[in-house]
């Protein structure tokens, strides 16, 4: 059975008082995030299975896990995918470590109509953390403003 490392949502200072260096890494990650890749893995997942469902502010999330890789040294993310279909050039590699983006969705209606809200609601490490402090900060930096990003899309929804 896997060791996991749970890495949380946010970086360990808030975002503008991160390293210039941090902050544009966790811009390319958030594009990652964002990409297509990312959302094509989320496709084939199911919700509330292993990944589980939380409850944050009394309400109920389904999560999916997508898994990935990342640099170790400077938090990029590598891939996404399940480990057997990534790159052996990246799975098994010193230099990167296997992580899951616990990606939670909820969906509900109120007066308004039908809603659909994401958001990141762990990043995990398998068996060992052993990224160094920046990129685990670029990781987490790019959790963050993705979160940000949907709760403003969720206010104009």
């Amino acid at each position: 059975m896997p060791r996991f490392n749970h890495l949380g949502v946010q970086p360990s200072v808030p975002f503008e008082y991160l390293p210039a260096s941090t902050r544009e890494m966790s811009y390319y990650d958030l594009a990652r995030l964002r990409g297509r890749d990312f959302y094509e893995v989320h496709a084939e997942e199911s919700h509330g299975g292993n990944a589980g469902t939380a409850i944050i502010d009394g309400k109920r999330w389904m999560a999916a896990a997508i898994n990935g890789v990342a640099s170790k040294e400077s938090g990029r993310f590598a891939a996404f995918g399940n480990f057997q279909h990534l790159d052996p050039e990246l799975v098994g590699n010193d230099a990167f470590q296997e992580v899951s983006v616990h990606l939670g969705t909820r969906f509900y209606y109120d007066e308004k109509g039908p809603h659909y809200e994401k958001r990141i609601l762990d990043l995990i490490a398998y068996e060992t953390d052993e990224f160094s402090p920046h990129a685990r900060d670029a990781m987490l930096g790019a959790v963050l403003l993705y979160n940000e990003q949907q709760y403003l899309h969720s206010l104009i929804d």
